[in-house]
C-alpha cells in the first residue's frame, strides 16, 4: 500500500500542507476509534488466524469484519474540511490559513480514492478509512516504504474493526459520516505531510512528530508494533 510511488500522483498537489495539520483529528473521534482497537493492536495474537500474505491486487479481498458504509457528500467533506481547520487555527493559524487555500484547490475524495487504488480499501466505508489513516500513520513513523500486499491490508482492516463495528455509536449513519470525513481528511492530510518532508530531506522529523503524536492522542506506540500477514504484533 503507502508509501508506494504508484498511489502518490494526487497527495503530492497537497504536499504544501503544514505539517501542523497532521495532529488535527479530534479528541473525541481518536477515543471513539482506538479506544475500541487499542488492545487488540497489542494482543499477542497467539490464537489469532493466519492470512497468507499475497502481492498486491485490485481482485484480492479478505475483509470479514463488517461493513460500516458512510455516505459522503460535498456537503459532508466541506462540513469535515471547516472543523479540521478551525482546530488548526486555534493552535496554528498560519498553518490553518495555508491548509484552507489547499482543501479549495483539491479534491480530497478524489485524491483519498486514488490512494486507496488497488489496495481493496474504499474511501465511503469508515473501517476502510479508519484502517488507511493507521496504516498510513504506521508506515510513516516506522519509515517503512514496503508496497503492503492486499491480504495483509485486509487482514489489518479485520483487526481494527472487528471491535469498532460492535460500538452501538457507529450505528448512526450521520456519526459514520462524520467519523469516515474526518479520517479521510486526516489520512490525505498526513500522507501530503509525508511527500512534502521527503521532498525536503526531513522525513525523520516528520516521522518523529506523526508516531509522537499518534502515541500521545491514540495511547499505541507505533514503533513497538509490526504488521504481519495477521495485522499489528507487538515486536
Amino acid at each position: 500500500m503507502i508509501v508506494d510511488a504508484r498511489h502518490i500522483a494526487a497527495a503530492v498537489l497537497l504536499g504544501t500542507m503544514p505539517a501542523a495539520a497532521a495532529a488535527q483529528l479530534s479528541d473525541s473521534a481518536m477515543s471513539m476509534l482506538y479506544d475500541n482497537t487499542r488492545s487488540e493492536m497489542m494482543s499477542s495474537g497467539e490464537r489469532a488466524p493466519q492470512v497468507r500474505p499475497r502481492p498486491p491486487s485490485p481482485t484480492v479481498s479478505r475483509v470479514t469484519a463488517p461493513r460500516l458504509g458512510f455516505r459522503s457528500t460535498a456537503a459532508s467533506a466541506k462540513a469535515a474540511q471547516g472543523a479540521f481547520v478551525a482546530r488548526l487555527g486555534k493552535s496554528n493559524p498560519a498553518a490553518a490559513k495555508t491548509l484552507a487555500v489547499q482543501l479549495a484547490k483539491h479534491d480530497t475524495t478524489l485524491i483519498m480514492r486514488t490512494l486507496l487504488s488497488g489496495s481493496g480499501l474504499q474511501p465511503d466505508d469508515l473501517g476502510d478509512v479508519f484502517t488507511a489513516y493507521t496504516l498510513f500513520s504506521w508506515q510513516i513513523a516506522n519509515r517503512d516504504a514496503t508496497d503492503i500486499g492486499n491480504a495483509t491490508v485486509a487482514a489489518l482492516r479485520n483487526q481494527l474493526t472487528a471491535r469498532l463495528s460492535a460500538d452501538p455509536r457507529l450505528l448512526q449513519p450521520a456519526m459514520r459520516t462524520a467519523l469516515g470525513e474526518e479520517m479521510k481528511l486526516l489520512s490525505v492530510t498526513i500522507h501530503a505531510g509525508w511527500q512534502s518532508a521527503t521532498r525536503e530531506g526531513r522525513t525523520k522529523a516528520y516521522s518523529d512528530s506523526i508516531a509522537a503524536m499518534f502515541k500521545a492522542r491514540s495511547g499505541t506506540d507505533l514503533r513497538a508494533l509490526r504488521l504481519t500477514s495477521a495485522g499489528f504484533r507487538p515486536r
